[in-house]
């Protein structure tokens, strides 16, 4: 599968996201490592230019940590360069994970180079409105 080329940066919470982000887009992905990131100067001075040179895609969970990443981000970080990719709240368990946490789900992207268009399930339910166009990014 060809991989979707992304002129902006993407940023998420842990390796996990990275990983599986790193099979879809073909540009640079960092991780916060959780909350742990928002304490460290040098990733925050990274995504201020990277936001500024090429543009940030914030990426995070719909949970409350991710609520919390994505706040601090957002006052970090300048408003011009910056977008927010949002995936619904929804309930359920994540593949890899033996037992729902506080709030699990297991979401699947799939990207469609040709039409520009990422597509994703939730528990494995689709749906029309589970489309992101990827021309807006």
């Amino acid at each position: 599968m060809d991989k979707l080329k992304l002129r902006q940066a993407i940023v998420v919470e842990g390796k996990y996201d990275q990983n599986t982000l790193r099979q879809l887009v073909d540009t640079a992905i960092f991780t916060t490592n959780g909350f742990t990131g928002m304490k460290d100067p040098a990733l925050l001075r990274l995504l201020q230019q990277a936001a500024q040179t090429t543009g940030l895609v914030i990426l995070t969970d719909s949970d409350g940590a991710g609520f919390l990443i994505r706040n601090t981000l957002k006052s970090a970080l300048p408003e011009t360069g910056v977008l927010h990719a949002y995936i619904p709240d929804l309930p359920g368990k994540e593949k890899r994970k033996a037992a729902p946490g506080k709030v699990g789900k297991e979401i699947s992207v799939y990207v469609n180079v040709e039409q520009k268009a990422a597509y994703y399930t939730v528990d494995g339910q689709g749906s029309d409105d589970y489309r992101i166009d990827l021309n807006t990014l």
